[in-house]
C-alpha cells in the first residue's frame, strides 16, 4: 500500500488525520486501554479452554507493560515520524474499535505482538510488517473487520490457478486476482516452474494472467508457483501447483530408454513447440487408405517408422499431405527432412535435408506416403506385408554415406526393401 493509492482513495479521511502527531498521546492511550480491556475479555471468556494462551498472555503483559514504560517516549517520537508515512486511516481506527468483539482478530494481534523483540527498533518493524501484510476491510453494514488473507504487502496473492492440458507434454496455467480497496489493475506476474528435486526457474514475466506451458519431459512431475509485482513490489508465491506430465503415447519409441532425447531432437528440428499423435497404424489400420484417412490436410506432420529389424526412422512433413483417390498429388514443401533415430551404425540421430527447390511430398492412391520425388523414402499400399522402400539420395543428400541401410539395416547395402513393424503418425504443434 502507497501513500499515492491511499490519497487517491481516502482524501477525505486523510484531511481530518493531518493533524494527528498533535493528538498522538491520546491514541495511545486509547489503544492502551482497549488492550487491557481485550485482554481482561479474553481472560474471562477463554480461562478454561485456553490455559496455555492465558499463561501466554499473562506474561506479555508483564513484559509488555516494562517494555512501555521505558521506551514510551522513543516510542511516541518514533510513531510522530512513522505516521508521515503510515497514514492511518479513519477507517483502520474504526476497525480497531470494534476488534474487541471478535476474539479470533484479537489473537492474530496477539501472536504478531509476541513475535516482536524488547528493543524500539523492532517493535517499529513489526508495527509496520503488520500494517503491510494484513489488509483490514472495515465492513459498516456489519460493523466489523474483515481480514483478507489473500494479500501481501498490499499485493495480491494469485488465486484459483487451473492447469488445462492440450497435448502430452503442453499445458495452459490461468490464474486471477482479489483487488482490494486500494488495489490497481497495473500488475505484472512471474510464473517459476520446477521438475522434482530440481530448483525453481522463471519461465514467464507479463501482464497476461495465463501462460502456455510447453517442451516438458514426458512422465514427468512439476510444480508451478505465481508471483505478483506491483511497482517493483514483490507479493508472496502462490500455493505449488503440480503438473503430471503423462509418458508420450508413441509404440515405436516407448521401449526406448531415449524416448526424450529423441522427442525433444525432433522438435529441435522442427521448430515446435509439441507433437500429438493422430494415427497408428496398428490401431488404426496398417494401409494407406486408414493413413490419409486420419493424416490428410492435417497439417506439418512427423511420420515415424520401425522396421523388424528395430531401426526408428522417419520424415518430416512441412506441408499437410494432400491426397486424392484418383490423382496422384506431387507438391513442394521446402522445409520437409527424412531422419534416422536409431540403425545399425549406432550413429546419433541425423536429420537429412532436401535440395533446394524441388517438389518433395507425394501422395498416391496407390501407395502410402513418399518423401522425394525418387522415393527417397515411401510405404507401399499395406505396410505390414509389403513394408516400404528406399532410395535415399535424390531429393534428400545421404549426408551420412551410409546409403539405403540406414533405413533398411542392411549392411550390404543392396536391398532397398524393408519390413514394417509399426508406423505412428504426429501433428506438429508450433
Amino acid at each position: 500500500m502507497t501513500i499515492d493509492c491511499v490519497k487517491n482513495n481516502f482524501n477525505n479521511i486523510y484531511d481530518k488525520i493531518v493533524n494527528l502527531k498533535d493528538t498522538i498521546e491520546k491514541e495511545i492511550i486509547k489503544i492502551n486501554n482497549l488492550y487491557e480491556k481485550t485482554m481482561e475479555d479474553l481472560t474471562k471468556g477463554y480461562s478454561k479452554k485456553h490455559e496455555e494462551l492465558l499463561k501466554e498472555e499473562n506474561e506479555l503483559k508483564e513484559k509488555l507493560q516494562f517494555e512501555v514504560t521505558k521506551y514510551k517516549e522513543q516510542l511516541e517520537n518514533n510513531l510522530s515520524i512513522a505516521v508521515n508515512d503510515l497514514r492511518v486511516s479513519e477507517r483502520l481506527l474504526k476497525g480497531i474499535e470494534k476488534m474487541k468483539d471478535k476474539e479470533e482478530n484479537i489473537i492474530k494481534i496477539i501472536s504478531y505482538i509476541s513475535k516482536a523483540n524488547k528493543t524500539q527498533r523492532e517493535m517499529i518493524n513489526l508495527s509496520k510488517k503488520f500494517m503491510k501484510n494484513i489488509h483490514f476491510n472495515y465492513e459498516y453494514n456489519k460493523s466489523q473487520i474483515k481480514f483478507e488473507e489473500y494479500f501481501f504487502n498490499g499485493i495480491p496473492i494469485p488465486q484459483n490457478i487451473d492447469i488445462k492440458d492440450i497435448s502430452y507434454n503442453e499445458f495452459i496455467i490461468s490464474w486471477n486476482i482479489e483487488l482490494n480497496d486500494f488495489g490497481s489493475n497495473n500488475f505484472k506476474y512471474i510464473l517459476e516452474i520446477k521438475r522434482e528435486n530440481e530448483n525453481f526457474k522463471k519461465i514467464y514475466e507479463g501482464n497476461e494472467k495465463q501462460y502456455l506451458v510447453y517442451n516438458l519431459l514426458s512422465n514427468s512431475e512439476y510444480e508451478i508457483r505465481i508471483c505478483t509485482v506491483n511497482n517493483n513490489v514483490y507479493g508472496e508465491w502462490s500455493l505449488t501447483k503440480k503438473i503430471k506430465v503423462k509418458a508420450f503415447e508413441s509404440s515405436v519409441l516407448k521401449e526406448t530408454y531415449r524416448q526424450n532425447e529423441f522427442i525433444n531432437k525432433l522438435l529441435e528440428w522442427t521448430n515446435g513447440k509439441s507433437i500429438k499423435l493422430i494415427y497408428r497404424g496398428s490401431k488404426d489400420g496398417m494401409n494407406n487408405k486408414a493413413f490419409y484417412q486420419k493424416c490428410s490436410n492435417k497439417g506439418p506432420t512427423i511420420i515415424l517408422i520401425k522396421n523388424e529389424r528395430g531401426n526408428i526412422f522417419g520424415g518430416y512433413a512441412s506441408n499437410s499431405w494432400l491426397y486424392n483417390e484418383f490423382n496422384t498429388q506431387t507438391y513442394s514443401a521446402p522445409d520437409s527432412f527424412l531422419f534416422t533415430l536409431t540403425n545399425i551404425y549406432n550413429i546419433q540421430p541425423t536429420k537429412f535435408p532436401s535440395k533446394n527447390n524441388q517438389k518433395e511430398l507425394k501422395c498416391n492412391p496407390k501407395t502410402g506416403p513418399i518423401f522425394g520425388n525418387g522415393t527417397d523414402l515411401g510405404l507401399k499400399d499395406d505396410f505390414l506385408k509389403k513394408g516400404g522402400w528406399t532410395y535415399l539420395g535424390d531429393t534428400y543428400p545421404d549426408v551420412l554415406g551410409k546409403g539405403r541401410s540406414i533405413f533398411t539395416g542392411d549392411s550390404d547395402n543392396t536391398n532397398n526393401l524393408f519390413k514394417v513393424k509399426e508406423v505412428e503418425a504426429f501433428l506438429l504443434i508450433k
